[in-house]
C-alpha cells in the first residue's frame, strides 16, 4: 500500500513537470510534438475501450474541436457501449468498461490526471441528450422522471444540467468504433434559450471556488474562459452564430459587441501569455463576466417578453420557515424562501432560504466571503441588474475521484443555481422585489405548466417506488446524505405536496406554497379532515430540524405519505396530470 501510494505521488509529480513544460513551449514548434503525443494517448486509450464491449469512443471539449492548450487542457472521453435492450446487461457492460479503466489507471497513474472518462450505454446517452432537464420527459404521458425514483437517468456527464451549448454530440469527435447513432437535439429557439442559460450556470460554478482559493496553474486559462464562454453564449443566443475556437469567439465578439472590446482584447492577450504562466487576473475578469452575464440575461428577457407570462400567487413569504437549525422567522428578518426550479423539482431538504447582501459581485473577496458563509439550506445572494448570484463553495474532498459522480457530489450546492435571471427564477426575483406574485414566462421549460409538470414527474416516480430512489446522481444524493431516511422522506413529502398543489392550482388561480407551513395550510384547507395528520407532520419535521434533531416516527411518515399520494396530481390513473397536459 505504501509503495503504491509513493508510486502514485511520484507519477503525479512527473505529470505536473510535464504539464509545465508543455505549457511553456505551447507556442513554439514543440506544439506539434505535444499534439502528436496527445493524439497518440487518445488513440491508445480509445483502442483499449473499443476492444471492451465493442464500445464507441468520442473525444469532446477542446480536443474534440481542435482548440486545446497543451499543459492545461484535459482530455474528455465519452465511452458508449451498445444498447442491449436490457438494463442489467447494459449495466454489466458499463461496469466492465469502468473496471478496464481502473486497471489502466493503476498501471499508468498519470493518465488519471490527464483523462476524464464518462461511460454510457447507447440508450442512456440518447435519453440524456434528448432534452435538457427543464423539458425532459414532457413529451410523454405521464411525464418521465430524470433525477428521482427507481430508474433515474444514467448521466455521468450531467448532460441534463449542461447539454453543451450547441447540443451534444455536435462538439464531439468519434475516435474509435462505430457511431453510436446519437441524434443531436433539434436546433430550435426554445432549446437554444434553455441551453444558453444552463451553459452560463455551468461556468459560474467555477467562479466561486476560484475566488475562495485563487491558486493553481489552470486559473489563468479559466480567466480566459470566463470572458470567452459568455461571449460564445451571447453570440449563439442573439445571433445563432457557432464558434468553437475561443480565439475566434473573442475576435468575433469584438465585432458584435464593440462596447466590450477592452474585455475581449484583455482575454486575447491573456490567452497569448498563457505559456508564461501569468498571474490570474481574477479581479479584472469578474467585472467583464458580470457585464456579459447581464447582457445574456437582458437578451433572454427581450426574447421572452412577447410570449407573456402567467401570474403565480406566492403564499408563505411571511411567517416561519423550518430551516437548518430550527425555525427561522421570515417576517422580521431579511431571509426569504428559496423556491427556485431545483427546490421545486430536485429538492434538498425544505425549507431553504436566501437573503440579499450588500456586496459587489465583481469583487472576488465578496464572492469568496459569501461562498464560505453559505451553509446547508441558506444562501447569501448578491444582486447585479437582472442577475441574482448565489455563491457557494465546493464540498470538501478530492476534486476528481475515480468516478465522475464524485466530482458531481462536491458541486451539489451549485448545481442548477449559481446565477439566475427573472425568467429562470421568477419566484426569487419577485420576493427580492417585495412582490407576492411571480411571473412565469409562457415558454417551454420555464412556464408555470412545464415547471409544475416536471416537479410532479420527479416526485411521482419517487412516491410510486415506495418513496425510494435508485442509483441517483452524485449531487442529488449529496443534498440529503447527512439526514436520516425518515427525515428525508418527510421533507420530500412536503415538496411533493407543494408540486401537486401547484399543478392543481393552474386550472384556476395559480398558486405556489413557499414553505412547509404554507404547504400544510393549503393541505388542511382543502380537506379539514386531514388537519391532524398535517399538523403532526409539521411538528415531526420541525422536531427533527430543531436543536435535538429527533428523527420523525415511521408511522407519522406513513400517515402523511398516504395523504400526499391521494392528491389528484399523483393519481395512478394520471387523471390529475391529464387535466393539465
Amino acid at each position: 500500500m505504501i509503495l503504491r501510494a509513493g508510486a502514485h505521488a511520484l507519477a503525479k509529480a512527473a505529470a505536473v513537470v510535464a504539464q509545465r513544460l508543455m505549457l511553456r513551449t505551447e507556442r513554439t514548434p514543440m506544439r506539434a510534438l505535444w499534439a502528436g503525443v496527445h493524439e497518440l494517448a487518445i488513440g491508445l486509450v480509445s483502442a483499449g475501450f473499443a476492444r471492451t464491449n465493442s464500445a464507441s469512443v468520442y473525444v469532446k471539449g477542446s480536443f474534440g474541436f481542435g482548440d486545446p492548450v497543451y499543459g492545461v487542457s484535459d482530455i474528455d472521453l465519452v465511452i458508449v457501449v451498445p444498447s442491449a435492450g436490457e438494463r442489467t446487461t447494459e449495466a454489466r457492460a458499463v461496469a466492465s468498461v469502468k473496471r478496464h479503466w481502473s486497471k489502466v489507471v493503476a498501471a499508468f497513474p498519470p493518465l488519471h490526471e490527464l483523462f476524464h472518462i464518462f461511460v454510457y450505454d447507447g440508450q442512456s446517452l440518447r435519453d440524456a441528450v434528448s432534452a435538457p432537464c427543464f423539458t425532459f420527459g414532457l413529451d410523454r404521458h405521464p411525464p418521465r422522471a430524470g433525477f428521482l425514483g427507481p430508474e433515474p437517468l444514467v448521466d455521468e456527464m450531467g448532460l441534463q444540467e449542461r447539454p453543451e451549448l450547441y447540443g451534444a454530440p455536435r462538439e464531439w469527435r468519434l475516435v474509435r468504433g462505430r457511431s453510436a447513432e446519437v441524434v443531436p437535439p433539434p436546433d430550435e429557439i426554445s432549446y437554444r434559450r434553455l441551453t444558453s442559460w444552463l451553459e452560463l450556470q455551468f461556468w459560474w460554478r467555477y467562479v466561486f471556488p476560484a475566488c475562495v482559493d485563487p491558486r493553481g496553474p489552470r486559473l489563468p486559462y479559466l480567466c480566459v474562459k470566463l470572458v470567452a464562454e459568455p461571449a460564445r453564449i451571447w453570440l449563439w443566443l442573439a445571433h445563432t452564430e457557432q464558434h468553437f475556437s475561443r480565439v475566434d469567439v473573442l475576435r468575433r465578439a469584438m465585432q458584435q459587441l464593440p462596447e466590450e472590446e477592452e474585455a475581449f482584447r484583455s482575454a486575447l492577450e491573456l490567452h497569448r501569455a498563457l505559456p508564461t504562466s501569468p498571474a490570474p487576473p481574477l479581479a479584472e475578469t469578474l467585472p467583464h463576466l458580470v457585464r456579459l452575464s447581464s447582457l445574456i440575461a437582458t437578451e433572454l428577457c427581450r426574447q421572452l417578453e412577447p410570449a407573456g407570462a402567467t401570474e403565480v400567487q406566492l403564499t408563505g413569504a411571511e411567517g416561519t420557515a423550518i430551516a437548518e437549525g430550527g425555525l427561522r422567522s421570515l417576517s422580521d428578518t431579511p431571509w426569504l424562501p428559496l423556491v427556485d426550479w431545483r427546490a421545486r423539482t430536485v429538492p434538498p431538504l425544505p425549507d431553504e432560504v436566501f437573503r440579499l447582501i450588500e456586496a459587489d459581485p465583481r469583487d472576488p473577496r465578496a464572492l469568496a466571503d459569501a461562498a464560505v458563509s453559505e451553509c446547508a439550506g441558506e444562501y447569501p445572494v448578491l444582486r447585479a441588474e437582472k442577475l441574482l448570484i448565489l455563491p457557494a463553495a465546493r464540498a470538501e474532498g478530492r476534486g476528481r475521484g475515480s468516478e465522475p459522480e464524485h466530482g458531481s457530489a462536491r458541486f451539489h450546492r451549485l448545481k442548477l443555481r449559481g446565477i439566475q435571471c427573472p425568467p429562470t427564477d421568477p419566484v426569487s426575483f419577485a420576493l427580492a422585489d417585495g412582490n407576492r406574485t411571480a411571473l412565469f414566462p409562457n415558454v417551454p421549460g420555464w412556464s408555470a405548466r412545464d415547471s409544475a409538470l416536471r416537479a410532479v414527474a420527479e416526485h411521482a416516480a419517487w412516491l410510486a417506488a415506495g418513496r425510494t430512489d435508485g442509483n441517483v446522481r452524485g449531487w442529488v444524493a449529496a443534498q440529503t446524505s447527512a439526514a436520516p431516511p425518515a427525515a428525508v422522506s418527510l421533507g420530500r413529502l412536503f415538496t411533493a405536496a407543494r408540486a401537486g398543489l401547484f399543478l392543481e392550482s393552474l386550472a384556476d388561480q395559480a398558486e405556489l406554497a413557499l414553505t412547509v407551513n404554507a404547504v400544510a395550510d393549503r393541505l388542511a384547507a382543502r380537506n379539514p379532515a386531514t388537519a391532524a395528520v398535517v399538523e403532526d407532520a409539521v411538528t415531526g419535521y420541525a422536531g427533527w430540524r430543531g436543536e435535538h434533531a429527533v428523527a420523525p416516527a415511521p408511522e407519522l411518515v406513513e400517515a402523511f405519505a398516504a395523504l400526499v399520494a391521494n392528491l389528484p396530481a399523483y393519481d395512478p390513473k394520471g387523471a390529475g396530470r391529464s387535466e393539465q397536459a
